[in-house]
């Protein structure tokens, strides 16, 4: 109780202060993102859905701010905040090449991630003989992608959970590397056994949400106060 009057007290000062003379009042934010269950994926009735869809909502309707959100490519959702053709995508953990052209959010949670590989396999995803022989297959264009790419000798992408899962039920891959909740979700709504997979947790990151350079630099009040909120948003959403 007390963080969250701590928070609105601080948010009211902020928004008297309002954003500078140079710049909007309410900006409209053009944020970028891509289906990736479950964070963010269609409803039933075609709405957009998922843990990460409630937070950035609940963050734009405190900072009384109007936005959309653009679903494309994971790859083409980044490079338009590059290009300043959106001026946010989301979720999305940290990396150099993405700190070039904007700034992480504070996390809207934390996800895990892990490699998995078929029921009986025992292996060191981290040795080097695994990392010069081994098949190994995550999202494209996600954070894992560059990741593997760096250390792994022979990496396959795909723009869906379901195909990599699939190339590994029948051993076309030796292992996948996706974040826990990803994996759950797909074998989940796949019928698929979770007792048919062995996992190994690899690494815990923050998820936030990247705002470009050129959107903070006319906005510059703008992520204070969208970190501010988060607190109050995301309470309770570490996955």
């Amino acid at each position: 109780m007390y963080r969250a009057l701590s928070v609105f007290l601080f948010l009211l000062i902020l928004a008297e202060e309002g954003f500078s003379s140079t710049e909007p009042e309410r900006p409209y934010v053009h944020f970028s993102t891509a289906i990736i269950a479950p964070y963010q994926m269609y409803g039933e009735q075609g709405e957009l859905e998922g843990f990460a869809i409630p937070i950035i909502e609940c963050a734009m309707e405190r900072m009384e701010m109007d936005y959309n959100i653009d679903v494309l490519p994971w790859a083409r959702a980044q490079k338009n905040v590059e290009l300043g053709e959106s001026d946010a995508f989301f979720v999305a953990s940290r990396n150099a090449v993405r700190d070039a052209y904007a700034q992480q959010s504070a996390p809207l949670f934390s996800g895990t991630r892990s490699w998995f590989f078929r029921r009986g396999v025992s292996v060191d995803p981290v040795a080097d003989e695994f990392r010069d022989q081994a098949m190994v297959g995550t999202i494209f264009g996600t954070n894992m992608h560059s990741l593997l790419s760096q250390s792994y000798a022979n990496v396959v992408t795909k723009t869906t959970e379901e195909d990599l899962i699939a190339l590994l039920k029948i051993g076309r891959l030796d292992a996948v590397f996706l974040t826990d909740l990803m994996f759950d979700h797909t074998i989940d709504r796949l019928d698929l056994n979770p007792a048919d997979f062995v996992r190994k947790e690899a690494a815990r990151k923050p998820l936030g949400v990247y705002f470009g350079h050129q959107f903070l630099a006319q906005n510059s009040s703008f992520l204070e106060l969208f970190n501010a909120v988060l607190s109050l948003c995301s309470e309770n959403q570490s996955l």
